[in-house]
């Protein structure tokens, strides 16, 4: 067996593929999922060649679908080995670390801008992040409909997905307070602009 130094994305993938066998482009279906808002934006062009280094490190398996009228499809599986190593992974310790956000370097900057021109900015990003809160409320109605209060002593996949949603709706809830902070702000300084 190969040495690996398993990415992020790859245990992305492998958490994935914990709950079912997927194919790339059901992985990549899966990682946009709102429940999945986590995983980030991965690119086919992510997700296959980390997929044959998850096969070289036999942490997965693949084999060939054939199907009717359509191309074959490989559907890979998690290795008892790969379910190992995910759990390892799972109770390790996790580096705390803050992403560089590049709307964020720029509002530290604000203070030079145009208020106009600002707020046509912030009230996109409003927009965005109100559609992504109603997608996780979605999501958790119909998780806490399905299972009730027995979700919370589960141990299926969909446990996961509670908690992540969860943390997904307490992020936007939050963020959005802070943009129409910002954008109230952003209105009155163009108020106040000379005509």
């Amino acid at each position: 067996m190969a040495s690996i130094n398993i990415s992020l994305v790859g245990y992305a993938i492998l958490s994935l593929l914990a709950k079912t066998p997927l194919s790339g482009y059901d992985i990549v279906r899966e990682m946009k999922k709102p429940h999945s808002f986590f995983f980030g934006q991965a690119q086919f062009s992510q997700i296959y060649p980390e997929l044959a280094r998850l096969g070289e490190a036999e942490l997965v398996t693949s084999r060939i679908i054939e199907q009717q009228g359509k191309p074959d499809k490989k559907v890979y599986t998690i290795s008892p080995f790969g379910l190992q190593v995910l759990q390892s992974w799972i109770i390790a310790p996790t580096p705390i670390v803050e992403t560089r956000s590049e709307f964020l370097i720029k509002v530290h900057s604000l203070w030079l801008a145009d208020p106009q021109p600002a707020l046509i900015q912030f009230r996109e990003h409003e927009r965005h992040h109100r559609e992504q809160l109603a997608a996780y409320e979605a999501s958790l109605e119909e998780i806490e409909q399905r299972w009730g209060s027995r979700i919370r002593l589960m141990t299926t996949p969909v446990f996961g997905d509670y908690l992540t949603v969860n943390r997904g709706i307490g992020y936007e809830r939050e963020y959005l307070a802070w943009l129409e902070w910002v954008i109230a702000i952003l209105e009155e300084r163009a108020r106040q602009q000379p005509q």
